[in-house]
């Protein structure tokens, strides 16, 4: 549980659409970076692997929407980023908890699911990087 929400981290080689459906797959969503505290959190735990998260800019360039459909607001851009030159959100860019724009079906990374259930339902499948269980 991190930040009152359900998250796991999967270390599996996948493009932002396949994560995105991977999540969806677990009863979940890409997590959403809300604030400082989910971002170091994570960030920390799963560095220096980049990640993928739930944000992309597909509907109009500039404007980042997160996987719940709101306008992302708490942002940790890398210098420079984001430059308009992809349309997915990754972390651990250039530096810990630091953020990129990336061509979406291009990288092949971790990703991380947050519950898409308000219940609380817990996400399916195991939380682990090798065999260290992270989140």
């Amino acid at each position: 549980m991190i930040d009152g929400q359900c998250m796991k981290l999967f270390c599996e080689d996948k493009t932002w659409s396949e994560a995105d459906a991977h999540c969806k797959a677990h009863n979940g969503k890409l997590a959403r970076i809300l604030n400082d505290i989910r971002n170091d959190w994570i960030s920390n735990s799963v560095y220096p692997n980049i990640v993928w998260f739930g944000a992309n800019d597909f509907e109009e360039e500039g404007v980042w929407m997160d996987s719940a459909g709101y306008p992302v607001v708490y942002t940790n851009w890398a210098g420079g980023q984001p430059d308009g030159s992809a349309d997915c959100l990754i972390t651990n860019w250039g530096g810990k908890g630091l953020w990129d724009d990336y061509v979406c079906e291009s990288g092949r990374f971790c990703h991380v699911c947050e519950d898409g259930n308000s219940a609380g339902t817990i996400l399916t499948g195991d939380l682990k990087i090798g065999n260290n269980f992270l989140l």
